[in-house]
């Protein structure tokens, strides 16, 4: 519940719990293109393409776990008002 109300003192998140999963996905997916750019411009070194391709598949599978752990944080309230 606290992550659920932290999310909700976001002012354009207040109003729906739709919002909420939206924009957890919205960042979840944005994650490896980040960090895939980040790592793209400010590489001190030239880069194989086979170590581009790790880099994003670890920044992909990242995500995908901290996206799917907030996502199961915010069902957590749904499932307690289910069990009410």
């Amino acid at each position: 519940m606290k992550f659920y109300e932290k999310l909700s003192a976001i002012s354009f998140l207040r109003g729906s719990y739709v919002f909420k999963f939206l924009f957890v996905a919205f960042i979840g997916i944005h994650i490896p293109l980040i960090g895939i750019l980040l790592f793209v411009l400010y590489a001190k070194m030239n880069f194989s393409t086979a170590s581009l391709l790790l880099f994003s598949l670890v920044m992909t599978l990242i995500a995908t776990v901290v996206t799917l752990v907030v996502l199961k944080k915010l069902i957590h309230s749904i499932e307690l008002a289910s069990k009410a």
